[in-house]
């Protein structure tokens, strides 16, 4: 039996993908909001963490928009290959804190352990979307066009109405949930099987796109916060419920989908991409280490050399992150035999 070659193109965006995440979370996740303040006093500082704010913010959505694009073929293994990576790196990171001194042995660390808390709420949302997504994939084989169009744009503007200009759903929780999670893998489903004119653009327009907006919500938050508007007002900018938001990850995929290229390393390094957001998100080494390294380099460091040491930390994290899954793979690999 053979198996499916991953295409290049998609893997190369999953690597972009983990590679913004990092980005994303060496920004306002590791240093806050820049303050009306800061925007005074360093306007070209603030504009560049805003920037990096901008071009990175999707990662989230890109990844959810990836399973949509092809679909998520729900399997016993692939669910246990998924839980098992989360284990792995969960159980293994915190065994390393222990016998560092900088973690203990209590039922807060159990619960820290088995994902029992909130601070990998995306494996949960994506578990959860693992679980609904025959049902989704019924509804797109069984649905017209008319009508999974009808339902999108009904979901996307009570979201955005409920889910970004207002709270009135709080459930939405900016986008940190799975019910938004459904919107974007419908619409994703979507755009490859009914592509029509706004997503069909040469490649070139795709990019163009998503850089405009990248700009555009650079300007509109350094504008909000020379007005003097709050943290929770900058933040509606960034919500992932923005329909701004959506369409900047959604011409970004449009954009790789339309490249056409194999390569076994590009491959290879996608296979292990997640284990970069496993580590990364770990209780015990997010805000701990990582978070701390960002700041340190913030406060150490001025103008470009700020932005060189900080490409520098992600890029080491992530070759670390890729190297250490090849022992994970290759434990999966003789367990997933039997």
């Amino acid at each position: 039996m053979t198996t499916a070659v991953r295409k290049s193109n998609i893997e190369l965006l999953r690597i972009v993908a983990m590679l913004l995440v990092l980005t994303v979370h060496a920004g306002f996740y590791s240093l806050g909001v820049p303050t009306p303040a800061e925007a005074v006093v360093t306007p070209l500082n603030v504009v560049t963490r805003l920037f990096f704010q901008s071009f990175s913010v999707i990662a989230v959505l890109v990844f959810v928009l990836i399973s949509g694009w092809f679909g998520i073929r729900t399997k016993v293994k692939s669910v246990v290959n998924f839980l098992f990576q989360c284990f792995f790196y969960s159980i293994i990171i915190f065994g390393v804190m222990l016998c560092l001194g900088r973690a203990h042995l209590d039922w807060k660390s159990i619960q820290n352990v088995l994902l029992f808390v909130n601070s990998f709420w995306f494996i949960k949302a994506y578990l959860c979307l693992m679980i609904f997504a025959p049902a989704l994939n019924a509804f797109v084989e069984a649905a017209t066009e008319k009508q999974l169009r009808i339902v999108l744009v009904a979901f996307f503007a009570f979201q955005s109405i409920y889910g970004w200009l207002t709270t009135g759903a709080a459930w939405f929780e900016r986008g940190y949930s799975v019910i938004s999670f459904f919107g974007l893998y419908l619409l994703a489903r979507y755009v490859r099987l009914y592509p029509c004119r706004p997503f069909t653009l040469p490649r070139k327009y795709d990019m163009l796109i998503y850089w405009a907006i990248v700009l555009l919500t650079t300007a509109a938050a350094f504008v909000m916060l020379r007005l003097g508007c709050s943290e929770s007002t900058i933040d509606v900018v960034y919500r992932l419920t923005s329909p701004i938001i959506i369409a900047e990850a959604l011409y970004l995929l449009l954009y790789f989908s339309k490249l056409d290229f194999q390569n076994k390393f590009v491959n290879w390094v996608a296979g292990s991409c997640f284990a970069v957001f496993l580590i990364q998100q770990n209780p015990y080494f997010g805000r701990p280490v990582y978070a701390h390294t960002i700041k340190h380099i913030y406060s150490t460091f001025n103008g470009p050399a700020v932005v060189v040491f900080t490409a520098a930390f992600i890029l080491l994290v992530f070759v670390m992150a890729i190297l250490t899954d090849q022992v994970r793979k290759w434990i999966w690999e003789k367990i997933s035999r039997n």
